[in-house]
């Protein structure tokens, strides 16, 4: 695991009481703002206090041997209810490395890839696979990243998107549907919409058809039927499997 930290206490705690409560009342408060990602709020309040019984249903798998999914999404969570933690993932901040945060480029880029990588490869405590490209062997058998001079980058979201693209530690992309254990989503796992000629977008299933990702103010919570009509009516799942292959 190439210098991160192992798996703290904080992380390997589920969200308690409330910090659930801070969760949906930071959703309430972002759906009422008229900024730049005000479209892609609109939904999630009516829907997270389900998603939030839906969490508090499965998380006593925490108490048990915690699934790296349930350790990403906690901790994605508790930087968006943290305003300055949440802000570190807007397009316009610097990427910093704040709470163990691992991935690091510059500003004016979109950081929807560098939510879902930090929140494995720290939040989770799985490590990160650096090599001169996303798709190599790398080193270690974390999340997978590309080490340019003294940025690393983690996989692009088109990337994660596409299931031409054998992204190592990864599931292949599939369409995301119900009844398939390869399609269906789990809390935590990777959510990718594509967009062919443009950004596609990333992040981290919340349940009830909510995902947690970078916009372009910082980290939110929205439903994923709105990023999905942004990017061709296309969604597709990926899962961690921390193998390295």
């Amino acid at each position: 695991m190439s210098g991160v930290p192992a798996r703290g206490a904080e992380n390997a705690a589920a969200l308690d009481a409330s910090q659930m409560a801070a969760v949906a009342a930071t959703v309430a408060a972002r759906e009422k703002l008229g900024d730049v990602s005000a479209p892609f709020r609109q939904g999630a309040q009516a829907r997270i206090a389900e998603a939030m019984k839906q969490y508090a249903a499965v998380v006593t798998e925490l108490a048990k041997a915690p699934p790296s999914r349930l350790l990403a999404l906690n901790w994605a969570l508790r930087q968006y209810v943290i305003p300055a933690r949440q802000a570190v993932y807007a397009k316009a901040a610097r990427s910093q490395h704040v709470d163990g945060s691992v991935t690091s480029f510059g500003k004016d880029n979109l950081k929807c890839n560098k939510l879902v990588a930090d929140a494995y490869a720290a939040g989770a405590g799985c490590g990160l696979s650096t090599g001169t490209g996303w798709y190599d062997t790398g080193t270690g058998t974390g999340w997978p990243a590309m080490r340019d001079g003294d940025s690393i980058w983690p996989p692009q979201a088109n990337d994660l998107a596409n299931p031409a693209k054998n992204i190592r530690s990864l599931t292949n992309a599939r369409n995301l549907r119900s009844g398939d254990a390869k399609a269906e989503p789990e809390l935590g796992d990777i959510i990718a919409f594509p967009l062919e000629g443009g950004a596609g977008h990333t992040g981290l299933y919340l349940g009830k058809n909510l995902i947690v990702s970078a916009k372009e103010t910082g980290i939110e919570v929205h439903p994923l039927e709105y990023e999905q009509s942004q990017h061709g009516n296309v969604v597709r799942i990926r899962k961690f499997t921390g193998s390295g292959k």
